[in-house]
């Protein structure tokens, strides 16, 4: 599935469709998709919704934030995941995925966007993935002009976020629960 979603964002089949909605449409589907595995994993997730209106394609922006969050579950052994949204200047909202994981060395915070890239890491409940969800993540900010960053701390955890235009105008019916993962 993952190269084949590559395959179709590198090829132009799939194209952004921005539209104003609210992030709380958004964050609470994506909070009812992983608070069971976050339940079963005894992780807490933190979900912070808000009723700022976002700017952006919600299917594309839903695929990054899934990736970031189950990721961030992945590799977390005991702790939280806190997910939300923050305002920043220039009309924008950045949201971010934070976990107690266990951290990235700075050194190699270009190469986890790299296809087929791994860390060492091992995620503690067997899970393995093929390094494509970061790329995927990458590819889609790109179509989209809204910046990926990344801060972490080695033994302390992670902190993924996504920057995209504050919205303006009406906002859509949601169709946030309308995508799936993988």
């Amino acid at each position: 599935d993952g190269l084949l979603e590559i395959s179709r964002l590198d090829s132009g089949a799939i194209r952004p469709e921005p539209d104003n909605f609210t992030a709380s449409d958004l964050l609470e589907s994506l909070k009812e998709q992983f608070a069971p595995i976050a339940a079963q994993r005894s992780l807490e997730l933190r979900v912070h919704a808000t009723k700022v209106q976002v700017y952006s394609d919600q299917k594309m922006l839903r695929r990054v934030l899934q990736n970031l969050i189950s990721n961030a579950l992945r590799y977390t052994r005991s702790g939280r995941v806190v997910v939300g949204v923050r305002r920043r200047a220039g009309g924008a909202v950045e949201f971010q995925v934070l976990d107690t994981g266990p951290g990235i060395a700075a050194e190699s915070h270009c190469a986890i966007f790299e296809e087929f890239r791994r860390l060492d890491q091992q995620s503690p409940w067997g899970e393995r993935g093929l390094g494509l969800g970061l790329s995927i993540c990458d590819r889609i900010a790109t179509m989209l002009h809204a910046p990926l960053t990344v801060r972490s701390v080695p033994g302390k955890g992670s902190a993924f976020g996504i920057r995209v235009p504050r919205g303006t105008g009406a906002v859509r019916e949601s169709t946030a629960t309308s995508s799936s993962t993988s």
